[in-house]
């Protein structure tokens, strides 16, 4: 056990590992790290759109942690799914990513069901069906009209709501 006060030595030393740990996880230089990082925060110009904030890793990451407490925590990991869908570099891949994608968010029992128009399901979902069937090759467009659901339906109801919370902390910092 350590006593509650710490020598210099063990604070220094302490520090170093973390400093250390930091690097090799993140592959920046400490320093580097969380300057761009407070500089990114303290410029916010993620807040300018949607899809800008979607780009940029402290924008998604703020607004990812922002849905799941309004409780959106689906569409973040329809996004993920969705860009993994769209990263896929092998049609087997391809396939096996666009099956969860199904499983995890269009069928009626699914854990994580979508409200989304019975419209927009059923093209999905006939277009998936004949693929499967004919073994056919898909398209990387397939799971767009979802895409485009998840923008408006963030875009309408969370949107605003968390740009005005961030630029309310970036005011008080």
């Amino acid at each position: 056990h350590f006593k509650h006060t710490y020598t210099v030595r063990v604070k220094y030393c302490l520090e170093r590992i973390y400093i250390c740990a930091a690097r090799v996880m993140t592959g920046q230089e400490y320093d580097v790290l969380f300057q761009n990082r407070y500089a990114s925060l303290l410029n916010a110009t993620f807040l300018r759109s949607l899809p800008d904030c979607l780009e940029d890793s402290l924008g998604r990451e703020y607004l990812f942690r922002f849905l799941v407490q309004s409780f959106s925590g689906d569409l973040i990991s329809f996004y993920e799914r969705f860009k993994d869908f769209r990263g896929a570099v092998t049609e087997s891949e391809r396939k096996q990513i666009g099956s969860r994608l199904v499983m995890e968010f269009l069928t009626p029992d699914a854990k994580r069901e979508l409200m989304i128009s019975q419209d927009i399901k059923n093209k999905i979902m006939i277009k998936w069906k004949k693929i499967e069937n004919k073994a056919k090759e898909i398209p990387a467009d397939i799971f767009d009209p979802l895409y485009e659901w998840m923008i408006t339906t963030i875009q309408d109801n969370s949107w605003l709501l968390f740009k005005s919370t961030l630029e309310n902390l970036h005011i008080s910092v």
